[in-house]
């Protein structure tokens, strides 16, 4: 067994295992993908390689939040109708279409740039899985443990939305995960890890100031703030101050809105769904119309969910950041305004702390954590047919992860006080 201090995340032959299942589902899935997510990458790069004005980058329909702007994205969205009949516009940091710029203007084209993302995303179902566990126990996922949580993370109705919409969520949990687990002892890998994903997906940033709290992580705390500002310097440098407040402006804008449709399964989309104009794919309707008591109802649950994960802290130290850190981010994916399909796939983190309980609340805890790993498996979360996806009980994987947020926490202070029989709990 590996020494705690050294011990990696995964050994050598669990990685080679891994790459070969990820080629595998890249190959299946690349027939049957509609990666209208990635569309948006890409045309962003190509509008920065081609030398079209970047305050393009930010176009879009004020009133559907999946359309086009007009201009260059009309313009350039056929040359990948192939594989994105229907591109969604860009919303990410600037530093993301200069990168895809340099991979548009290498030679590279739209489909290897969508293989090359879909192969790490489904790579990153195994950094999920070990991460979760690692973060858990403490010490190298075995091969036997890993690879299980792989496929059913591939197999899970998350996932298979997001390889299907070419998302770049998979790799932004994996960053996530791995950072929280590997922050005490790969501080800089880690940091580096959270610090860029946090500065394009910006939920992640809660996470560094937890890292600040426990003095074996600050390192990667401190890595993770300096790789977070050298992206936002690198986007200010490149594009300037104007294409920069347009970032800026554009992320205010979606703060300030819901966007109500099929995809996005949060509180306030679903309690507005009879609002949805039908002929728009995702209405962008005014945050104001979210009424007050459903705006307490979502932030008291948040609220709970970090007050319990915060008692079962101070109760169990052995579990102490592994359940902060993961209810902190799970609470920050499930409770924004924007709770994409895809996201929940945040929720292997509080399942795998499920399956890690030990003593006489295991059984019980390995039962929860079964039945929970159904509810995001298909037909239950949804299924993905020819025609696109269809959202099985939309609330399923919604009410399931709220469930997670409180059952885990209790699950972690049952074990600090219920102890095996013959043995008691010291004062």
């Amino acid at each position: 067994m590996h020494n705690r201090d050294h011990a990696p995340l995964m050994n050598k032959s669990t990685w080679a295992f891994a790459a070969i299942i990820a080629f595998f589902a890249t190959w299946f899935v690349q027939y049957r993908w509609q990666v209208d997510d990635f569309a948006s990458l890409w045309l962003a790069g190509k509008m920065v390689a081609e030398g079209i004005d970047p305050i393009h980058i930010y176009d879009y329909d004020p009133r559907d939040f999946s359309s086009l702007g007009a201009g260059p994205w009309t313009d350039l969205a056929p040359s990948i109708a192939d594989i994105a009949p229907h591109p969604h516009p860009y919303v990410h940091i600037p530093a993301v279409a200069w990168f895809f710029s340099l991979l548009a203007n290498i030679g590279i084209s739209a489909q290897a740039a969508a293989l090359g993302l879909t192969y790490l995303s489904c790579l990153g179902c195994a950094v999920i899985a070990a991460s979760a566990y690692y973060l858990w126990r403490g010490h190298t996922a075995p091969i036997q443990a890993v690879l299980p949580g792989m496929v059913l993370l591939l197999i899970s109705f998350p996932l298979q939305f997001s390889l299907w919409i070419g998302q770049t969520t998979p790799l932004i949990v994996a960053a996530v995960a791995y950072a929280l687990a590997m922050a005490q002892h790969q501080p800089i890998r880690a940091g580096l890890s959270l610090g860029i994903v946090a500065a394009i997906k910006l939920t992640p940033l809660v996470l560094i100031v937890l890292l600040l709290l426990f003095p074996s992580r600050r390192r990667a705390a401190f890595v993770a703030g300096s790789a977070a500002s050298a992206v936002v310097i690198l986007s200010f440098i490149a594009f300037g101050p104007e294409i920069f407040s347009a970032w800026i402006q554009r992320i205010s804008t979606i703060g300030d809105q819901v966007q109500v449709g099929g995809a996005n399964l949060s509180l306030y989309s679903q309690h507005l769904g009879d609002k949805v104009d039908d002929s728009l794919v995702v209405s962008s309707l005014d945050g104001s119309e979210v009424p007050t008591g459903l705006k307490v109802l979502n932030y008291g649950l948040a609220f709970g969910a970090a007050a319990l994960a915060g008692i079962a802290a101070l109760l169990n130290e052995r579990r102490r950041f592994a359940i902060l850190g993961t209810v902190g981010y799970v609470c920050t994916v499930s409770f924004s305004s924007i709770v994409w399909a895809h996201y929940f796939c945040v929720a292997a983190l509080l399942i795998a702390g499920a399956f890690a309980i030990k003593g006489p609340l295991r059984e019980l805890a390995w039962a929860l954590g079964a039945v929970a790993v159904a509810m995001y498996l298909p037909p239950l979360a949804g299924t993905l047919g020819t025609e696109g996806p269809t959202f099985g009980g939309e609330n399923t994987m919604y009410i399931t992860t709220i469930a997670l947020l409180f059952v885990v926490p209790l699950l972690v202070i049952g074990e600090t006080f219920i102890q095996p029989p013959g043995r008691h709990r010291r004062a």
